[in-house]
């Protein structure tokens, strides 16, 4: 069975890194927390993440998304052919 490559951001590899830790038992939450600089509920989020989907639960959910503010390519093809030149 091919594996899928996961991408991942270096905050998200560090963070992973703690979050393992933490689940090993090498560190407890509040070391985590401070580690991360987040408070230990949100630790507490992150290791289940990890848990339950592993190093994958990490990732920014809308990565490879396009943004909700970006405009319909019509739109600026549009204000494109309406707009002054200066120049």
């Amino acid at each position: 069975m091919a594996q899928k490559l996961i991408c991942m951001s270096e905050k998200e590899l560090s963070r992973y890194d703690i979050i393992k830790q933490l689940i090993d038992g090498k560190i407890n939450g509040t070391d985590a927390s401070k580690q991360i600089g987040v408070s230990v509920g949100h630790v507490k989020r992150l290791k289940s993440l990890v848990s339950k989907y592993g190093a994958k639960g990490l990732i920014h959910k809308s990565r490879g998304r396009a943004g909700n503010r970006k405009l319909d390519p019509k739109i600026v093809k549009k204000a494109e052919k309406h707009s002054i030149r200066t120049t």
